[in-house]
């Protein structure tokens, strides 16, 4: 008797378990998302990172910007985070009429590429500093990173 709705129980298991198992190894790319919060003119900034690479662990997005390196002459540019070794401030020129900005990080070459979709008209046509932050599964070594804006 205990076995005639044992059996189905353990294969109802068994397939629970497979479907869930195989999307749990679905390969990259992996998808972080969120939301820059409004702050003055500004507009909350739907964000969303593409990692290629399976070693991004986490998106955050902080409220205050971080300090221009030195030896950084354009807008797009990696920053380090002070205190912490396994993430970099990502940071590039925006504007008041972005809708959406989307990242897509690549591993093999450490790029980030940004592309932003904005609005047509009805906005002032002013550059805004933007920035996130990546967090990694392991240390990174800022040197090797780049950031590429696409608009």
């Amino acid at each position: 008797m205990r076995a005639g709705w044992l059996r189905p129980l353990v294969a109802l298991a068994v397939a629970a378990f497979l479907l869930t198992g195989c999307s749990m190894l679905a390969g990259p790319p992996y998808t972080f998302e969120g939301t820059l919060p409004a702050q003055g003119d500004l507009a909350p900034l739907p964000v969303r990172l593409f990692d290629q690479s399976g070693t991004v662990t986490k998106l955050e997005l902080p409220i205050a910007q971080p300090a221009r390196p030195p030896a950084v002459a354009n807008d797009t540019f990696a920053a380090a985070v002070p205190g912490i070794s396994n993430a970099v401030f990502v940071v590039w020129l925006g504007g008041l009429c972005d809708q959406q900005v989307d990242i897509e990080y690549t591993g093999g070459d450490t790029t980030f590429t940004i592309t932003t979709v904005s609005g047509q008209g009805g906005c002032r046509l002013a550059g805004v500093q933007r920035s996130v932050i990546v967090h990694f599964s392991s240390p990174v070594d800022l040197a090797s990173f780049t950031v590429q804006d696409m608009d």
